[in-house]
C-alpha cells in the first residue's frame, strides 16, 4: 500500500528536539527477581508483621533468659506452683522454678530444632532433587521410587521409630531424626524445578562452554529455583517444631534438664486443671511460634511466584 507522506496533517504530530532531557528519564527503575519479590513482601502487611514478630521472638528466646536473676534448671522449694505474680510472670512449676524462663528456654529449643533441621532438609533435598531432576533416566526413577517408598510412610513414624534405634533423647538426636526424614518433600520440589528448567538455553549455553554436570546444577539450575525451594524450606520450620513438641510430649525430646515447649506441656498435663497457667504459657508460644512461620511462609510465596507480580 502507497503513503503519501505530503496527504499527512503535520498539526498531529509534536517535533521534540534532540536536546530534550525527558528523552533520557527513566519511567520506572528495573528490578532484579529479588528486588521485586522484597517489594511485593514488604506489600504484605501480615507476613511483614510476621517476620518481625519472628525476628522478636528469636532475640527474646536468646536474651531473655539471661535478663532474669532465674535459672531454669533451679528448684526452690518456697516457690511451689505459685501463680503469675510480679516475681514470677509466666509463675512456677511443681519444683518451684521460674516458668518464664523455661519457656523462653524451650523456645530456643524449639526454634534451634526448626533451623537446623531446615538446613539438614535443605542440603539434603536439594542435591538430592537436583541429581535425580538433572540426570534423568534409569537414575531418576530409582531415586524417585526411594522417595516414593519413603513418603508413603507419615514422616512422624519415621521419626519415632529414628528416635527409638538412636536410643539417648538428647537434642543431638532430634537432630539427626528430623533431618533425615524431612527431605524428601524437598527432593521432589527441586527435582520438578529441575526438569523443567534443564533443556532451557541457558543450560545448553553452559554444556556448550564445557561446564561440568555438578556445576550446572549447582551454579545454574538450582540458583534458578531458588524460589519454591525458600518458600519449601520456610514451611518445613513450623512442620519440625510441631513435631519436635510432639516427640518431647511424648517422652522421646530433650532429657532433663533441658526444657522445650513439649517438654513443659508434658510436664504441666497432669495438673492443668488446678494450674492451668503451666500449660498456657508454652502451648500459647508453640501457637505463636507456628502461626508466625505460616503466616509469613504465605506471604513469601506470594512474593516469590512471578504469577503474582502486578
Amino acid at each position: 500500500m502507497d503513503l503519501n507522506l505530503k496527504n499527512i496533517d503535520k498539526e498531529l504530530f509534536e517535533y521534540i528536539p534532540s536536546d530534550n532531557k525527558d528523552l533520557n528519564t527513566v519511567v520506572r527503575p528495573s528490578e532484579t527477581y529479588w528486588q521485586d519479590a522484597w517489594r511485593r513482601l514488604k506489600e504484605n502487611k501480615v507476613a511483614t508483621f510476621s517476620l518481625f514478630a519472628l525476628i522478636l521472638l528469636i532475640l527474646i528466646s536468646i536474651i531473655g533468659p539471661y535478663l532474669s536473676k532465674f535459672d531454669y534448671r533451679t528448684n526452690d522449694i518456697n516457690s511451689l506452683n505459685l501463680s503469675p505474680n510480679s516475681e514470677h510472670w509466666f509463675g512456677t512449676d511443681e519444683l518451684g522454678r521460674d516458668l518464664y524462663v523455661r519457656v523462653l528456654y524451650g523456645m530456643r529449643i524449639s526454634l534451634s530444632v526448626g533451623i537446623v533441621s531446615a538446613l539438614i532438609n535443605f542440603v539434603i533435598g536439594v542435591i538430592y532433587g537436583g541429581i535425580s531432576g538433572y540426570y534423568g533416566g534409569n537414575i531418576d526413577n530409582i531415586m524417585m521410587r526411594f522417595v516414593d517408598v519413603l513418603y508413603s510412610v507419615p514422616t512422624v513414624l519415621y521419626v519415632i521409630l529414628l528416635m527409638v534405634v538412636l536410643g539417648e533423647a538428647s537434642l543431638s538426636n532430634i537432630f539427626i531424626a528430623l533431618g533425615i526424614s524431612y527431605w524428601v518433600g524437598m527432593a521432589r520440589i527441586v527435582r520438578g524445578q529441575v526438569l523443567a528448567l534443564k533443556q532451557q538455553e541457558f543450560v545448553l549455553a553452559a554444556r556448550a562452554l564445557g561446564a561440568k554436570n555438578f556445576r550446572i546444577i549447582l551454579r545454574h539450575l538450582i540458583p534458578n529455583s531458588m524460589g519454591p525451594i525458600i518458600v519449601t524450606l520456610m514451611m518445613s520450620i513450623p512442620s519440625a517444631i510441631f513435631t519436635e513438641a510432639f516427640l518431647s510430649f511424648i517422652g522421646l525430646g530433650v532429657s532433663a534438664p533441658m526444657a522445650s515447649l513439649g517438654v513443659l506441656c508434658n510436664d504441666a498435663i497432669t495438673t492443668y486443671r488446678t494450674y492451668p497457667y503451666q500449660l498456657f504459657f508454652p502451648s500459647l508460644a508453640i501457637c505463636i511460634i507456628m502461626l508466625a512461620f505460616n503466616l509469613f511462609g504465605d506471604g513469601l510465596r506470594d512474593a516469590l511466584d512471578p504469577k503474582m507480580r502486578k
